[in-house]
C-alpha cells in the first residue's frame, strides 16, 4: 500500500512571511521522509513555479495563480490592503 502526501499550501505574502517558511520546511521533511516509499505531491512547487516566486528567501504563491474567477483577489476589488485576499479582509479587526 502506498500513500499520497501533499505538501502544505503556501499563502500569498506581500510584506513578511505569514508561515510559508515553516510550510516549506515541512515540505522538505515530507519529501525526505516519504518519497522513497510513498508519493509526495509537491503543491508548493506548483504554486511557486518551482521556487521562482519568492519574498526574500521564502517561497510564495505566484501572481498568475492567485486571481481567478473562483478566487476573489485585488483585481476584483475585494482584496485586503496587504494583498491577502477576501479572507484576510474579513478577518481584519474593525
Amino acid at each position: 500500500m502506498r500513500f499520497v502526501h501533499i505538501t502544505p499550501p503556501l499563502v500569498y505574502i506581500t510584506t513578511r512571511d505569514e508561515g510559508d517558511e515553516a510550510k516549506m520546511q515541512m515540505g522538505v521533511w515530507m519529501k525526505a521522509t516519504f518519497a522513497e516509499k510513498d508519493v509526495v505531491f509537491d503543491l508548493q512547487a506548483i504554486e511557486s513555479n518551482d521556487g521562482a516566486c519568492k519574498l526574500g528567501n521564502v517561497g510564495r504563491i505566484c501572481d498568475e495563480y492567485r486571481s481567478t474567477a473562483s478566487y476573489a483577489s485585488k483585481s476584483q476589488g475585494v482584496d485586503a490592503p496587504e494583498g491577502q485576499g477576501i479572507y484576510a479582509k474579513l478577518r481584519r479587526p474593525k
